[in-house]
């Protein structure tokens, strides 16, 4: 098994991510990782490179079926993704600013200098409601277009609210199963390779440039999601 994540979960992690990167993306590490041998599959769960290998032969298989191709071309939530990826590069901003004043001396709260990482709407809409309730509580000691940060994020949490879960979850079940299917898989896939990496890094933890050959470079290349999102995740 990859991961115990729930199935919409996977669906809509899958889709955000451009499918060509993905593919890519999962020859290389696949490869690295095979080369590896023993030594990297002793820090995974049984059988988990076939199971990956497998995820990633379905993703490319599936863009055969004519409805799967046309739907991962569509990009059916382009305005959310953008608000996600708004959200993410804001994340962004806010924790380098407020790392920048507690360098300085300024206490800031544990919230904004390490962001943990959100990956569903609900999840960053929750962070975002509190991050800019305490951005609010210490901008007298924030840089001066604080309330201008502030007022960006309370609109992006805006916008990522006016598509919520809810409403994700009902879309996804509309979907045809072929690209239900797909899109779970390029889910799992994604989950995959970034096990993978952790246990390359794991492995080469004294060894710098080995564990730096564990990455996600080609799927974050032009910032790796569909081309409606911009951002960055905080900590990447």
């Amino acid at each position: 098994m990859i991961t115990t994540l729930a199935h919409d979960e996977l669906m809509s992690m899958g889709e955000r991510y451009r499918t060509d990167y993905l593919i890519e993306q999962g020859g290389y590490t696949l490869g690295i990782a095979t080369k590896e041998g023993k030594s990297l599959v002793a820090l995974l769960p049984a059988d988990f490179l076939t199971e990956v290998r497998a995820a990633l032969d379905s993703v490319s298989a599936a863009l055969k079926d004519k409805t799967v191709a046309a739907a991962d071309a569509k990009s059916a939530t382009a305005s959310q993704n953008a608000a996600f990826a708004g959200a993410k590069l804001w994340r962004s901003r806010v924790m380098h600013r407020c790392r920048r004043a507690a360098s300085m001396g300024n206490p800031m709260p544990e919230e904004l200098v390490h962001v943990a990482r959100a990956k569903t709407v609900p999840a960053v809409i929750g962070q975002m409601d509190k991050m800019t309730k305490l951005l609010e509580a210490n901008k007298a000691i924030l840089a001066a277009d604080t309330a201008a940060l502030i007022k960006q994020g309370q609109e992006l949490t805006v916008a990522l609210k006016a598509a919520d879960a809810s409403q994700e979850v009902k879309r996804f079940k509309d979907l045809p199963d072929a690209v239900q299917a797909f899109y779970k898989n390029k889910g799992l896939l994604y989950i995959g390779l970034k096990v993978i990496n952790d246990a390359g890094r794991e492995l080469h933890a004294g060894e710098p440039e080995k564990a730096a050959q564990y990455n996600l470079g080609i799927l974050r290349r032009n910032h790796g999601k569909k081309t409606t999102e911009t951002g960055a995740e905080p900590g990447k």
